[in-house]
């Protein structure tokens, strides 16, 4: 998918990112904002069950692979873990754009993501 700045920027004119690495405080930042101003939050994998379902091997086959097991998943080497990982997060972020368009029209969305995600 390849859309546009103009577009993007057109379309998620209501949505406020945070961005940060893990542990920065993305999360307790985004939670603060929605509450003193009133801003929907959306939390980290707040979709991710619709998202398995709209997922297809073909389409998304780092989102939709299957490990033998969580001792193989935990025991990847670094570099194919974290090759997996991009490439896993990347394919959602097509779905977590279009959530965002649409549940932005009328509201105000503070999202807290991963700095990888949009570099």
């Amino acid at each position: 998918m390849n859309i546009s700045n103009n577009v993007l920027k057109h379309y998620l004119k209501n949505v406020y990112f945070l961005a940060g690495t893990a542990c920065g405080g993305k999360s307790t930042m985004s939670k603060a904002l929605a509450k003193k101003h009133g801003l929907v939050l959306l939390e980290e994998n707040q979709f991710i069950n619709k998202y398995k379902e709209i997922a297809t091997e073909a389409e998304q086959p780092a989102f939709t692979k299957k490990f033998p097991d969580y001792e193989f998943y935990f025991n990847q080497p670094p570099i194919e873990y974290s090759e997996w990982l991009s490439a896993s997060l990347a394919e959602q972020l097509e779905m977590i754009f279009m959530d965002l368009i649409v549940l932005s029209q009328d509201k105000k969305i503070v999202e807290p993501i991963l700095s990888r995600i949009i570099s």
